[in-house]
């Protein structure tokens, strides 16, 4: 295995997986994640209500590119300031940092309500939409598995442990090997 310190893209994690096999990298590798999926894209109207989509620059496309597969922890950072939320934003003292320019400071939180994970938007200038619907006020809602999240101009799936472990299966072995249940 030729990975140095934690993994971070969803290639990185299917050569763990590989290497420790799947009830090791079950107990290793349990909570919830992030997975980067690409940029929003932006319409334009052009020529009297006839809409297109902008192209993306080179440098749009390296930040897609950077965030395609890269994967996310959703737990708090020991570096962090102690609280009950894990926070996510531009800002050193985030749990979940991104240096992305449409991401405010203190972008949004997640929190744990009973055995579901929660999202709350903190007052972003940008928002925080799962699965095309824009979070309101800073009241927490629920985060179903699979969820897709925008914030800014990026786009994640939320994949609880089960959801994140069958994608790197189904990653390295392909859709026709069945996911071991353990």
């Amino acid at each position: 295995m030729a990975i140095k310190g934690d993994p971070k893209y969803l290639s990185d994690f299917v050569e763990v997986l590989d290497a420790l096999g799947p009830a090791a990298f079950k107990v290793k590798y349990r909570g919830n994640f992030l997975v980067g999926v690409g940029l929003v894209g932006r319409v334009l109207d052009r020529n009297g209500g006839r809409r297109t989509l902008a192209t993306a620059d080179s440098e749009e496309l390296s930040a897609a590119q950077a965030l395609m597969g890269r994967v996310y922890p959703i737990r708090k950072d020991p570096s962090a300031p102690p609280g009950p939320m894990i926070t996510m934003g531009q800002s050193v003292d985030n749990d979940i940092r991104i240096a992305e320019y449409t991401l405010s400071t203190h972008h949004c939180a997640f929190t744990f309500d009973v055995s579901r994970l929660m999202i709350i938007d903190l007052g972003s200038m940008n928002g925080t939409k799962v699965n095309d619907k824009r979070l309101l006020g800073e009241r927490p809602v629920p985060l179903p598995d699979r969820s897709k999240i925008a914030m800014g101009r990026l786009r994640f799936e939320y994949l609880s442990s089960m959801s994140f472990f069958e994608r790197v299966f189904t990653l390295l072995n392909g859709s026709n090997v069945p996911i071991p249940r353990l």
